[in-house]
């Protein structure tokens, strides 16, 4: 009995896991070809249907987005932005629509946000090994910051 409780237990403990996600199968013919399947449904669908990634989270921090700049810093929200320089390691994926619409005309902005994102269990690249592929985003407060 004592054993088929011990057995019982490891059962329920075990099912609130996640998955172990293999990531060097990643990288192979068949993820490009779901990609490339999957491309004109937008790139946050695209990478949803081809790679692994969380179940939605809730997640705050501040990004800055720019020419060529695309970092998420997760966490309490300062009261300065991150200097342009500084890299995260982490972007985060909206829709190309949504993305034109949240960028100004300054040359970099800093977006306090809080959204409902899902996170990447694999690194995506060397460059940028975390993304966050937001299903809903809202900006708190918005600066135009300048690269120092």
């Amino acid at each position: 009995m004592r054993l088929a409780s011990l057995f019982l237990l490891l059962a329920l403990v075990s099912c609130g896991e996640p998955d172990l996600v293999d990531c060097t199968k990643l990288n192979t013919a068949e993820t490009l070809s779901c990609m490339e399947r999957n491309e004109a449904q937008g790139e946050p669908a695209m990478l949803l249907a081809c790679l692994p990634f969380s179940s939605p989270e809730k997640i705050k921090g501040v990004w800055i987005l720019g020419f060529e700049k695309n970092d998420f810093f997760a966490g309490e929200w300062p009261d300065e932005p991150p200097p342009v320089g500084r890299v995260s390691h982490t972007e985060v994926v909206v829709s190309k629509e949504r993305l034109e619409r949240l960028r100004s005309s300054a040359p970099y902005d800093a977006l306090w946000v809080e959204l409902t994102g899902r996170r990447s269990l694999c690194r995506f690249t060397g460059l940028t090994p975390h993304l966050i592929v937001a299903d809903n985003l809202e900006v708190r407060r918005r600066a135009s910051v300048v690269a120092r």
